[in-house]
Formats: C-alpha cells, structure tokens, sequence
C-alpha cells in the first residue's frame, strides 16, 4: 500500500499455483478483500489463472497472460546463460527404452520446473528424453 501511495505501480508475477482454491488468489477467500491492499497488475502464465483472478480483481486491477517467463527461459535457452546451463546439467539419465513417469515438487527438477507448470512443459521433456516420458 505504501508504493501504491506515493503512486509507484505494483506488478505482481505469478510464480505458482492460482486457482480457486489458493487462498490467496480464490474469490471465497478474496470477496470483500480491499483492493487497495492488492497489486495493480497481475502476470499470469495462462487463461486459467487469468479467469481465477478475473472472478474479484475489479477492473481497476489488471490481469495480463505473460507466460512463465522462468520456464520460457529454459525452453528457449541460451549458451550464455549459465544458470541454465548449470541446472540442465542436473537432469536424471533415464533409460530411453523405458516409459518414466516424473513427478516434481518445488524441489529438485521443481526448482525450475515449478510444481504447478501446464503442459508446455511435456513439450520440453519430450524433446529431452523421447515421447515416453509423462509427467505429473
């Protein structure tokens, strides 16, 4: 609120989970919730969580479909960027003649997977480790 005071914009970038369920985000827990209290923009990865927001966030506040911008980083990566390159270097050798189920938290793979990435992701690992790869 002190930002929004002294008329700084305040975006806030998505980095998980939005759904109706999130305290944070769901309209059960925000009706009523003082707006001013909330940023004036919010960056979303997708049309689901646009629409989660878009049940109570009133027109003054702003709901913008960006993408994950941290996942985008590693399916367009770059050689320079290092992070990247580090973090890829930690990925599990798997047996391609096998199917693997992989499952990921916000730990390990999740650090950069995130816990709650869509299906763009399967587009990645797919390319990775072949089309027998599924992931929860």
């Amino acid at each position: 609120m002190a930002a929004g005071n002294h008329g700084i914009r305040i975006v806030e970038v998505q980095h998980g989970v939005i759904n109706d369920l999130h305290p944070g985000y769901g309209e059960t827990f925000n009706k009523g919730r003082n707006l001013r209290e909330c940023p004036d923009e919010y960056w979303v990865w997708d049309q689901e969580s646009k629409k989660t927001l878009g049940k109570w966030c009133k027109d003054n506040i702003k709901v913008e479909i960006k993408g994950n911008m941290w996942l985008d980083r590693f399916i367009r990566r770059s050689p320079l960027d290092d992070v990247v390159r580090s973090a890829l270097t930690h990925l599990p050798k798997l047996d391609p003649t096998k199917g693997t189920i992989l499952v990921t938290s916000q730990s390990n793979l999740g650090f950069y997977l995130g816990a709650h990435s869509r299906c763009f992701i399967i587009g990645f690992f797919i390319e990775e480790y072949g089309a027998d790869m599924w992931l929860c």
